[in-house]
């Protein structure tokens, strides 16, 4: 973001300085439109910039997404919903596991007023008929064969239940199953001319008051209770979050967590609202081999998450040999002397003259969540431990 070095501010570098600070302001500027406007907003500031970046249901190759794809395909799935008869506040279910097509199914359905019903990929076909029946739900989103299977079994037992709509294109519908249809399918119906003007008053009867999701808890105590979640309320998150949180649009950040855990969700949410790039991680198991493929800069996790982790890296530490343990605690020694100095900068009041005086980019310091640049984390890292212990090459 700053990448400037001033060794003595004269008056044409305090101007130089000043304006560069006012740029950097500008580009990083949180956007809190509604989110039924967030993808065309952030397309008309951003064009063909690259907002996801993703995988195919079953692919290994991470392909890429602009915020114009994003705005393009939600309105798609708006304009699909509309010929569907979805209505206003009418409620929606995803069933999958975390993808591109489940976030333009949320923001399409936002796009018209609808209602969206998360549910975790690894729901019983118990919790699924309770939520179905109990939110009234017609039209089902789910991600890949065994999400599928599920639905299709509930559906005789779910009333209301109409048609499933499936994201995997590699999934075999059931025989005789003249109820479901294939996402690509299904964004066809969203093609059609005369839907533009529905889908525009729709669009412009947006308001902070509308229901954006329904939340339903774990039922470990009972039936799962909805929990209601406003446009207004999450509008109020962004802006507080955006007083602590430092993310912003050149972060890349990656989701690990479910997009129905309102962890995830809101953090994915708010990295949008910043311009940042979202990696798409379709399975937690595989975080790390996503991780080290996309570099991401920002992710979130639960407390319990970070507490596993620290747990399995002291075990391995613990049956280390003495130099590798020695090695250790160097390398924490410097980790925590780069956290010491992203804590100098941290307060945004006074980040502006340290950054351009040391030509740290802000981006790069962010305490506990923030993941360190390849830059820090590999050679200069790992050569400075070495220095420390005069070693000069060592077997790990």
């Amino acid at each position: 973001m700053c990448n400037i070095k001033l060794k003595k501010f004269g008056h044409f570098d305090k101007f130089a300085y000043f304006c560069n600070r006012i740029l950097i302001a500008y580009k990083s500027m949180q956007n809190l439109c509604h989110l039924a406007l967030l993808p065309q907003e952030q397309y008309k500031k951003y064009g063909e910039r690259t907002v996801f970046e993703y995988k195919e249901f079953g692919s290994s190759v991470w392909k890429k997404a602009t915020w114009k794809d994003f705005h393009d395909n939600a309105r798609r799935v708006s304009c699909a919903m509309l010929s569907l008869g979805i209505q206003v506040q009418e409620n929606i279910g995803v069933f999958s596991q975390n993808a591109l097509q489940y976030i333009y199914t949320d923001f399409g359905a936002f796009g018209i007023r609808a209602v969206s019903i998360p549910f975790y990929s690894t729901s019983s076909e118990e919790q699924l008929r309770f939520i179905v029946n109990d939110a009234h739900i017609r039209f089902m989103f789910v991600g890949e064969q065994e999400q599928y299977d599920k639905a299709r079994r509930v559906q005789s037992l779910c009333p209301s239940l109409e048609r499933i709509i499936v994201f995997d294109e590699m999934v075999s519908l059931a025989d005789h199953d003249t109820t479901s249809m294939h996402f690509s399918d299904f964004l066809r119906l969203g093609d059609a001319p005369s839907l533009e003007g529905s889908y525009q008053q729709r669009l412009a009867e947006h308001n902070f008051d509308d229901l954006a999701n329904i939340l339903y808890t774990s039922g470990t105590t009972g039936n799962p209770k909805g929990v209601m979640l406003t446009y207004g309320q999450y509008n109020s998150a962004f802006k507080a979050n955006n007083e602590c949180v430092p993310v912003e649009e050149d972060d890349r950040v990656i989701t690990f967590l479910p997009i129905t855990h309102i962890f995830e969700r809101g953090w994915d949410f708010l990295a949008l609202t910043k311009g940042s790039t979202l990696i798409v991680n379709t399975d937690p198991r595989d975080i790390q081999n996503a991780m080290r493929q996309t570099n991401p800069t920002s992710m979130s996790a639960v407390p319990r998450f970070w507490e596993k982790v620290y747990s399995g890296v002291m075990a391995k530490i613990e049956n280390s040999s003495a130099t590798q343990q020695k090695m250790f605690r160097e390398a924490l020694k410097i980790g925590y002397s780069l956290v010491d100095t992203a804590n100098a900068y941290v307060n945004e009041r006074a980040v502006g003259r340290g950054i351009a005086e040391s030509g740290v980019r802000r981006g790069d310091v962010f305490l506990s969540t923030k993941l360190w640049p390849s830059e820090y984390t590999n050679e200069n890292a790992v050569d400075e431990t070495l220095a420390r212990l005069g070693v000069d090459d060592v077997d790990l």
